[in-house]
């Protein structure tokens, strides 16, 4: 039996993302011989000095212009949001393969680039959109397609907490880096989710903080055919977050932390709910990263298709562009009149995304 090849791998970015989740992942897929890790890309020394550690003979580069050089097969471009596009079609027009965290790019027009690019090169361009490799995820989408639960009635989803992610730089606060709030972080990965369990969800109206900056806390309001469904996401509420799903026949509760478990109301003809595409080994979120990475190299080596695809992954942030074009102010029944006029000529002076 001829052997798999070693599939080379370029790091473009090495931020918390990458410290945290993909390196792990790339670490026990380089001890299974499955890859090798080649290129360490950053302009923050101290950076590229901490993820040496773990990849002592990938060459360490400051500059994109460097990484053709180490011949990748696959990059994984970790880098900011407002850099992935031309940072993303640079490698791809150099004949590399692309694995891009999400957001796929900070506006939908660089994502059809993106997506053109790849297209030219015939290179894979997927999107670490990673919760589509949760089970938990899987099995939501598989009780919807199966129509098993009927039709959706109404939906309600909550995602909140502190701001406890450990941030290598100041890049998300940066708006030419990282364009949007919460919106464009926790919401790119709630869209990509309703898109692609219910590809016909349109948004109807969105309110947010923004003042002149970058949301913490954002209401949108869509709808599934003729259900309505809400998104409420916040830095700020001290509230238990989760996803909220009514059908005529039954009731989908989901933490969207939890990787694995579903709870499932069914009221349905039939005794049970027989589902499909399930099955899996993932049970923690580092799994679940390195599922994702397994995908890629799959893609790369021709043995499967991506399981986010860009134009997967370009639908969440059409919604999400719409939900900037519709941008009125949150209500802050709080504010006194001067506070709430000087709020609302700050938000709408406030450029979209």
């Amino acid at each position: 039996m001829t052997a798999r090849p070693c599939v080379r791998i370029a790091v473009i970015g090495c931020g918390a993302v990458v410290e945290r989740f993909h390196g792990p992942a790339l670490s026990a897929l380089a001890d299974a011989g499955e890859i090798e890790v080649v290129a360490l890309c950053d302009p923050d020394l101290l950076r590229l000095s901490a993820l040496a550690q773990a990849f002592p003979r990938a060459a360490p580069l400051t500059s994109l212009m460097g990484v053709p050089a180490a011949r990748p097969d696959l990059a994984l471009v970790a880098s900011p949001a407002g850099l992935h596009a031309d940072q993303t079609i640079a490698l791809l027009d150099a004949g590399i393969h692309v694995l891009c965290e999400k957001p796929i790019a900070a506006r939908a027009a660089d994502a059809e680039r993106m997506i053109a690019a790849a297209a030219r090169a015939r290179r894979v361009l997927a999107v670490g959109l990673f919760r589509r490799f949760f089970p938990s995820a899987r099995l939501v989408h598989d009780l919807v397609v199966s129509g098993r639960l009927g039709a959706l009635e109404s939906g309600a989803i909550v995602e909140s907490g502190g701001f406890h992610w450990p941030f290598r730089s100041t890049s998300a606060f940066l708006p030419e880096l990282t364009p949007g709030g919460i919106l464009l972080d926790i919401g790119v990965h709630v869209f990509d989710l309703l898109t692609w369990w219910f590809p016909s969800v349109r948004v109807t109206a969105y309110e947010d903080d923004a003042m002149g900056g970058a949301e913490a806390t954002s209401v949108a309001t869509l709808q599934v055919s003729r259900a309505p469904l809400t998104v409420k996401l916040s830095r700020d509420w001290p509230v238990t977050g989760g996803y909220d799903l009514r059908f005529e026949h039954g009731r989908i509760v989901w933490d969207p932390l939890d990787p694995v478990n579903v709870q499932l109301e069914y009221r349905g003809p039939g005794a049970d709910v027989r589902l499909a595409a399930t099955a899996g080994s993932a049970q923690s979120w580092g799994d679940c990263f390195r599922a994702q990475l397994e995908n890629a190299i799959g893609a790369v080596r021709g043995e499967a298709a991506p399981v986010v695809s860009g134009s997967d992954a370009v639908r969440g942030l059409l919604l999400i562009e719409q939900c900037y074009r519709m941008r009125t102010l949150l209500n802050s029944p709080w504010f006194t009149e001067a506070e709430a006029t000087a709020a609302t000529e700050a938000a709408a002076e406030r450029v979209t995304c």
